[in-house]
């Protein structure tokens, strides 16, 4: 009975701190609205608070800027709040199970698989809730900020801060949630650039034809191999396996995660080959000529460099669905914040 209950208390402890950790993620740092009486948690939300108020001043964002926000960060914290009451039922749930094991009544079945819908139910939620203020907000916050200051955002996100501005230790820091690591920053150059590549290609193409960033930059460092990637045929003296490996390694040191990510890209190219009738299969959809995929690639590279060369000018004449797409980022980070509606309030008093 004893070891019943030693494995129950382990189980649980499990869940508990899968439940803390999903939590977190959806919140940030200092989820909770009212200062707490915990001192780690009210450091830990002081601590967003200076973040938040360090990204404001970098923003240079005015105190009329300041009102406008205000309504916005009104919105996201009652549409968080919802998922924290559900949250919350969660946790009570947990909180009564792990009452019940401590005198010895271990939660029926039903009652665990209770606490595992509950949980999913929570993240399901968060990420539904996370989407939708996002998609709601980042227009709004758009026709708020200045070009400038969305360029200024940009910067901080891809961790590109002008050398004669005074440096930003811990907006900076990728921990901040400010600025992206790496990876994650050349995933949003790559939803600038399928935005402007839609302009020119309908999504079918760009599905079939458009080779992933990951790919591209393999292909670059491999000095020729992105010929047979890219849909065409190797060029005399391209790249051999030694060359390969050498890339896949130099990508690899980028990110570590990149690995990973080259797997799923090569799944996705199988379904592709498939869909397009290759391994004998009938093609699901109309085939992309080489023509097509070359020129595709070939504009999205260009894209690519712009974007990477000089993202000041590039976002300073770039059309209303790219620079939505930059601020998506700047959006997410500030309106998932429970912080935010307090940080600003605070500002605005002193």
């Amino acid at each position: 009975m004893r070891n019943r209950i030693g494995k129950h208390r382990v189980a649980m402890a499990v869940i508990l701190g899968l439940t803390m950790a999903f939590g977190m993620a959806g919140r940030g740092a200092g989820a909770q609205a009212a200062v707490s009486a915990d001192p780690q948690v009210r450091a830990s939300q002081q601590w967003e608070d200076l973040l938040l108020l360090e990204a404001f001043d970098y923003l240079q964002i005015t105190p009329q800027q300041r009102n406008d926000l205000q309504p916005l960060a009104d919105y996201a914290r009652t549409r968080l709040d919802e998922v924290e009451q559900r949250r919350a039922r969660l946790e009570k749930a947990i909180q009564d199970q792990h009452a019940a094991s401590l005198k010895g009544q271990l939660p029926t079945a039903a009652d665990q698989t209770d606490v595992l819908q509950k949980q999913r139910s929570v993240q399901d939620q968060q990420d539904l809730v996370s989407r939708e203020v996002v998609d709601r907000l980042a227009p709004k916050l758009g026709a708020i900020l200045t070009r400038r200051q969305i360029v200024r955002a940009w910067l901080l996100m891809q961790n590109k801060i002008s050398q004669s501005e005074p440096k930003r230790v811990a907006l900076t820091d990728p921990s901040s949630g400010f600025a992206y690591p790496q990876m994650e920053a050349r995933d949003a150059i790559e939803e600038m650039v399928k935005v402007k590549l839609r302009e020119k290609y309908s999504n079918d193409v760009l599905d079939q034809a458009l080779m992933p960033w990951e790919l591209s930059s393999l292909a670059g460092l491999a000095g020729g191999i992105g010929g047979g990637i890219g849909g065409g045929p190797n060029p005399p003296g391209g790249a051999g396996p030694q060359q390969a490996v050498q890339a896949l390694q130099a990508l690899q040191e980028m990110d570590p995660r990149m690995g990973t990510r080259m797997m799923q890209y090569g799944q996705r190219m199988m379904k592709q080959m498939l869909a397009n009738g290759g391994l004998n299969g009938a093609p699901t959809t109309p085939p992309v000529s080489p023509e097509v995929r070359a020129a595709v690639n070939k504009d999205a590279a260009e894209i690519r460099k712009s974007i990477e060369a000089d993202p000041e000018a590039y976002l300073s004449q770039a059309q209303s669905a790219q620079v939505l797409e930059a601020l998506r980022p700047l959006a997410r980070r500030l309106f998932l914040s429970q912080r935010l509606k307090d940080a600003l309030a605070e500002r605005v008093t002193r």
